[in-house]
């Protein structure tokens, strides 16, 4: 009940208050439960006789959300496209099923690379197969396959094979349909390892800088990246440090997830913001140790946003149902959800200690169910930063859905939806305010799904999404947000497939779509509502990330010197410093990836290498020693 100058006594549910005079006002807010509250309230404007207030467009930033990264998605981040593959599995070597099940008995080594093939299993002498593309991941092209070590591959799938040789096979890929290879042997001792799939174009590249172009020129219009699904949040089993993906290993597309160094090279390579979901069972020197990590790693411009999870407000994932039975029982499922964010928060803001600032807590929760929020925030009292709902709007639920049959249906009646759960949606703010809080989105954009089960207007849904007017939603809502007051907006996802029951996530179809043939409306959008951002430039495109991540990219940490280079006939090759001396094997590959000399390095600090009778050209001179360790260097022969 508001009550006050004029003899106004207004009594309403609604707690929204329009067109008040200047003067004084009583509030009393009262309960069913008889509690009452009394608040003594001035209003010094007449709103009605002001001018109408625009937004700064410069308030509202983008982010985006990067889609994970198995063999059926269409982000390709990598130039490494192993990277992006498959786990081993076993095969039997005299052929059977597509899975024989027994890949728990090959012995790998530490990057997952089995030592030994063929090798006898209960199953009798078995090798192994690997993915690396499903549903047109990889568009059709020039490929390369370039392996260390001794043994035999063989391409599988839709492939053309142009030439096979030790430690390269060129083939061309033709797009639709699977493509995987079979390692069919590998030599004890000098085993197959190092694997990297390459782009033809990207062969003779320095893989120190390891991620794709045309990747890095979509992601750098944004200000933030969130890595939910490349960390494989969702139904996460991590506890324990040691349980998390290494970076070395020799796939980020399964198993759970990319590496926490990549995400950091990513972010370090742009000069990025970082939005990093901490798994929901992960223990504290988990959370200890992986603070410690982005301190120590991550570039020192960076702002870090930190969730526990996602959408544990969401009862189809099982972080909500793991919260919920271990989380103290006295406390409401959002409070238990407060109650574990707030042990994150507590640690990683002791870890960071002086630079705790950078640090910016995030509370994720329901747009159209403030009681979460209420819930939440009512726990966590000021530990927290910002309250995170989403922004997402589509048709689903809404009576207009039975008269759907075109396309424009589907986006009149997902605007209509909007429009009616705007309410809800600007709740979150005056509840975000009232704890003198900000409000970021985690994810928005359309939602326009009727996700697993199709609809009979499905392919309007599909056409909807290159409709041009769709980008019209897109404006109303993003502005909607910036009135509202948010700083932050992060888009899912950058790009995935368009015809998915599953949902047409993506701003792009594939990441190398140019927004223009074919359409991308969404895309185009999300770029005309980027406003007062321009992308950093990086210093120094060269990584400097963990000396594991170049081993992985084909490059390890320079270990000898060539000098001259350009050389002539004759090239000298110096061991760098603190490297122990010891017998190495030098070995000259040409552009082509085939053997042009090999001999040994005795001990000693310099070993010359004659380069005559070779042609002018590019070659790769790669060191080896006993214990399968290799480091090569890219050398020009006048």
């Amino acid at each position: 009940q508001l009550s006050g100058s004029g003899g106004l006594n207004i009594t309403q549910s609604s707690g929204q208050f329009n067109n008040l005079s200047p003067g004084s006002y009583t509030l009393t807010v009262s309960g069913a439960n008889g509690c009452q509250d009394v608040f003594n309230l001035q209003v010094f404007t007449d709103a009605t006789q002001q001018p109408g207030w625009t937004p700064n467009l410069c308030d509202l930033q983008l982010g985006v959300n990067l889609d994970g990264t198995p063999y059926w998605n269409k982000i390709r981040p990598f130039k490494n496209l192993k990277l992006e593959s498959g786990e081993f599995f076993s095969a039997d070597a005299s052929g059977g099923p597509w899975n024989s099940g027994v890949m728990s008995q090959i012995p790998v080594d530490a990057e997952g690379y089995p030592t030994q093939l063929p090798y006898s299993t209960s199953r009798g002498a078995s090798i192994v197969r690997c993915v690396i593309s499903a549903d047109g991941h990889l568009p059709p092209g020039q490929y390369v396959l370039l392996y260390d070590g001794a043994g035999s591959i063989s391409m599988q799938g839709s492939v053309s094979v142009s030439s096979n040789t030790p430690g390269r096979i060129a083939f061309e890929l033709f797009g639709e349909g699977n493509q995987w290879f079979h390692i069919t042997s590998s030599q004890t001792g000098n085993h197959i390892r190092n694997i990297r799939i390459l782009r033809a174009t990207h062969e003779t590249d320095d893989l120190s800088d390891p991620f794709y172009d045309v990747f890095l020129e979509k992601v750098n219009r944004f200000t933030t990246l969130r890595f939910m699904d490349w960390g494989h949040t969702n139904g996460s089993e991590l506890s324990e440090w040691s349980q998390r993906t290494d970076p070395d290993h020799h796939t980020m597309g399964e198993g759970d997830g990319v590496a926490y160094e990549w995400m950091i090279a990513l972010a370090n390579r742009l000069q990025k913001d970082v939005w990093i979901c901490v798994p929901h069972q992960a223990s504290e020197n988990y959370i200890t140790q992986m603070a410690t990590l982005f301190r120590s790693q991550l570039h020192a411009g960076a702002n870090i946003y930190l969730e526990y999870s996602n959408e544990v407000w969401n009862w189809q994932f099982s972080q909500a149902h793991w919260v919920n039975d271990n989380g103290p029982a006295h406390l409401s499922h959002p409070q238990k959800y407060a109650y574990f964010s707030k042990r994150v928060f507590d640690i990683w803001t002791q870890v960071f200690g002086a630079q705790s600032s950078r640090v910016k807590r995030v509370l994720g929760t329901q747009a159209v169910n403030p009681w979460i929020s209420q819930q939440m925030m009512a726990y966590i009292k000021n530990d927290f930063d910002y309250l995170s709902p989403t922004w997402y709007f589509g048709y689903s639920g809404s009576a207009c859905e039975s008269s759907i049959v075109t396309p424009q249906d589907v986006l009149d009646c997902s605007i209509s939806n909007w429009r009616t759960a705007a309410s809800a949606f600007r709740q979150q703010y005056w509840d975000a305010k009232m704890y003198g809080k900000g409000v970021v989105e985690y994810e928005g954009g359309q939602h326009m799904t009727s996700n697993p089960a199709t609809v009979p207007f499905q392919q309007a849904v599909y056409d909807a999404q290159i409709h041009p007017n769709i980008a019209l939603l897109y404006n109303e809502v993003l502005d909607s947000l910036r009135r509202w007051g948010s700083s932050l907006a992060m888009v899912f996802t950058l790009a995935s497939v368009r015809e998915s029951i599953y949902g047409s996530w993506g701003a792009l179809e594939d990441i190398n779509q140019d927004g223009s043939n074919p359409p991308a409306p969404k895309w185009n959008a999300l770029n005309s509502n980027i406003h007062c951002y321009t992308p950093p430039v990086t210093v120094n495109p060269v990584l400097s990330v963990d000396p594991a991540i170049r081993q992985q990219s084909g490059r390890s940490p320079s270990i000898f010197r060539l000098h001259p280079n350009p050389a002539g006939d004759l090239v000298t090759l110096t061991l760098s410093e603190n490297v122990p001396q010891s017998t190495r094997e030098v070995r000259l590959f040409d552009a082509q990836g085939k053997l042009q000399r090999k001999e040994v390095w005795p001990a000693g600090d310099t070993h010359e290498l004659n380069l005559e009778g070779l042609p002018a050209g590019l070659y790769w001179l790669g060191l080896y020693d006993g214990r399968g360790n290799f480091n090569r260097q890219r050398l020009v022969k006048l």
